[in-house]
């Protein structure tokens, strides 16, 4: 069962979160050093959140594509008003099975 929703995020906030969502938006961006990082946003039933992946990007570049399931794992903080995930961890993509439980 999930334990961390979107529209959750005042009560977490500074804090680091471990949940699954679904990869809305993904896309590959420069540093100012010109390595990549990611920029995604991530959903669930409750809403939208944006998340910035900083390190290990090449190890997680081709592990998971717009539309899939991931679980992560990150800070959770507000930045301009907003709520962003930042030091982001893509522990594991998670296949339809391990959501529906079947």
């Amino acid at each position: 069962m999930k334990d961390f929703f979107i529209c959750d995020c005042a009560q977490h906030e500074n804090k680091v979160i471990i949940s699954s969502f679904v990869v809305v938006s993904k896309q590959v961006k420069p540093k100012k050093t010109g390595e990549p990082y990611l920029a995604l946003t991530l959903g669930d039933r409750s809403g939208h959140v944006e998340a910035k992946m900083w390190d290990n990007v090449e190890d997680a570049i081709d592990v998971f594509d717009q539309d899939d399931f991931i679980k992560i794992k990150g800070l959770l903080n507000k930045y301009k008003n907003r709520y962003s995930g930042r030091r982001l961890q893509a522990l594991w993509q998670l296949s339809r099975t391990n959501i529906s439980g079947r």
